[in-house]
């Protein structure tokens, strides 16, 4: 699946269109957000945020590493749980913060932005989604399995 997007209102309608196509699986939803610097990772986690219902501040958790958040009456998931690897030496700094209790749990949706530097320790099942930047206004949003 590939989209276009020329503003962060349209990367939240993607993420809403994304979302609709997610389906329950025996451990957590992994999505692994991939694009240059600026590309756009954060504010197409913060339209999934947005689609979820979720009413907090979403931003990077770059020097956090991990920030969760309480989804509101959704069917699918209940925590939403937004992870950014760039800072992270490699997959055992996550596995050191709970990563794999967190993917245990078929309830929350796990964003990862950076992926490639825990690429060893994503489940087979994460929904890889490129984003590239094409110009100053447009992105371009690609699925991969």
């Amino acid at each position: 699946m590939r989209f276009n997007s020329i503003s962060p209102q349209a990367t939240s309608e993607v993420a809403s269109k994304i979302l609709d196509t997610l389906k329950p699986n025996s451990k957590a939803t992994v999505l692994a957000l991939s694009g240059d610097l600026g590309a756009g990772k954060t504010t197409l986690t913060k339209g999934f945020a947005n689609a979820l219902g979720i009413l907090d501040i979403v931003n990077s958790p770059t020097f956090n590493i991990l920030k969760k958040y309480s989804v509101p009456d959704n069917k699918l998931f209940k925590h939403l749980v937004h992870i950014d690897a760039y800072r992270l030496a490699n997959s055992h700094d996550l596995i050191s913060i709970g990563f794999s209790d967190l993917i245990r749990d078929p309830s929350n949706l796990i964003i990862i932005e950076w992926p490639e530097r825990v690429v060893e320790i994503l489940p087979p099942e994460t929904l890889n989604i490129q984003i590239n930047h094409i110009d100053i206004d447009t992105r371009e949003i690609i699925l991969r399995d």
